[in-house]
């Protein structure tokens, strides 16, 4: 009962926040349905993220594996109360296909709801499973934070982060679970952060599901041969920056190969699989002006998307979707330098340009607002402590309200095409997925 309005309220949504309601893209060409959907999130990028992680990893000439995505759309991020989302109206509109406001998980915006209260929404997640396929959500921040919470959770606030946890403790029926944020699954004795006592590791595995909380142990297993719901919790809070991970700590890029083998596998006793990925710590290296981080985790995510298109091209059953719930920080390349002085680690470098014999110091890389705003372009660019000069002095770096790169590969790709709304990949997904609510 609580998703009968759902249909209805997207329609008055779409047309107070000006979303795009066109008729169903695919309704020319039905025949282009997917099996197995992957919508893959790297949390934070911009179209600048992609330029700027291009020239890091070669240069300007050779792509990265996501630019080699036959269809491009951009997408409107805003939220119902606000010009620039946060990651939690974002994720919803992403996983629900209905804008909300700041802060909400599966939440609808009561000023908007035709109940003129906030209700739960029904997300691509509730979908799949109704179809009777496997179903993954895996990320590399705390698995309570907005962006994987908003395809299973519903809350009034993201920073409910323990009813988060108690909700996907709820939520066996969903086959794969990778994260971080072990601390709101353990009570206070227990060194976690829940004041009622409860310890859901212990709760998910008295479900019968199989529940993994090391690095170690998660590499001894083998994706093909688990017959049982997975949860993996690897950190108390978020896993580390691919700059600063560790050998012995699991990459994005492995947990995604392991989603995929694991998926794939319980796929096959079902209809196919949908599968969630987040790679979260773009956006928090960029809040934090944190230019070289920020370029090691857009790499890091282009080699797990390498690795899906690798997985998937043969099979042609399989859509993917790249895109991003914000954009943060500003963030902007600007010059002018030689190919051969900017490729690779010259991006984050400080140049010298002389005009009409006035010298001055430049850096390539520049946020829009941010902690590095009294950056000293004297400071030594390579250490990676740095900050890149930032425009606007905040705390923080913003999110902005730039326009987000989304592309598309498979089935029903040709839905992402041209200026579209965030809630469009949602319905883009539920179009190829042959998904009913």
């Amino acid at each position: 009962m609580i998703f009968q309005i759902q249909k209805v309220l997207t329609i008055t949504l779409c047309a107070f926040v000006f979303v795009s309601c066109t008729s169903d893209r695919s309704s020319s060409r039905s025949h282009e349905h997917a099996q197995n959907g992957i919508l893959f999130i790297i949390d934070g990028m911009g179209p600048a993220h992609i330029t700027a992680a291009r020239i890091f990893k070669n240069n300007s000439d050779t792509p990265l594996a996501m630019e080699s995505m036959e269809h491009l759309a951009m997408a409107r991020t805003h939220s119902t109360n606000n010009f620039v989302t946060d990651s939690a109206a974002s994720a919803t509109a992403l996983a629900s296909g209905v804008k909300t406001y700041n802060g909400a998980i599966g939440m609808t915006d009561a000023n908007f709801d035709p109940s003129e209260t906030s209700q739960k929404l029904q997300s691509i997640t509730d979908l799949s499973l109704e179809s009777n396929r496997a179903v993954g959500i895996v990320t590399n921040t705390r698995i309570t934070h907005a962006t994987p919470a908003a395809f299973f959770a519903h809350v009034p606030h993201r920073r409910l982060e323990a009813e988060i946890a108690r909700q996907l403790a709820t939520r066996s029926e969903i086959d794969l679970v990778i994260g971080g944020g072990l601390e709101f699954f353990l009570p206070k004795e227990e060194g976690g952060e829940r004041v009622d006592g409860l310890n859901l590791i212990e709760k998910m595995r008295e479900q019968g599901r199989k529940v993994v909380t090391s690095h170690e142990e998660f590499k001894q297993l083998n994706p093909r041969e688990i017959n049982q719901n997975l949860v993996v919790i690897l950190e108390f809070d978020h896993l580390a920056y691919e700059f600063k991970r560790a050998d012995e700590e699991v990459s994005l890029s492995q947990i995604t190969d392991f989603s995929i083998e694991f998926l794939e596998q319980r796929g096959k006793s079902k209809s196919g699989y949908f599968l969630m990925v987040e790679a979260g710590r773009v956006d928090h290296a960029s809040h934090m002006n944190w230019t070289e981080k920020m370029l090691e985790d857009m790499v890091e995510a282009d080699r797990s998307i390498e690795t899906i298109l690798s997985k998937t091209q043969d099979s042609n059953d399989t859509l993917v979707i790249v895109t991003a719930d914000h954009e943060t920080g500003g963030l902007s390349l600007q010059g002018y330098a030689p190919h051969s002085a900017v490729a690779g680690r010259g991006i984050l470098k400080n140049h010298s340009r002389d005009v009409r014999q006035d010298a001055y110091v430049y850096g390539v890389v520049s946020w829009g607002s941010g902690p590095g705003y009294d950056s000293p372009l004297e400071a030594d660019a390579d250490d990676p402590k740095f900050r890149h000069k930032a425009t606007y002095p905040t705390p923080v770096a913003y999110h902005t309200a730039v326009d987000i790169p989304t592309l598309a590969h498979g089935p029903g790709a040709f839905q992402i095409n041209g200026y579209i709304d965030n809630t469009d990949i949602f319905r883009a997904m539920k179009n190829a997925l042959k998904l009913i609510d």
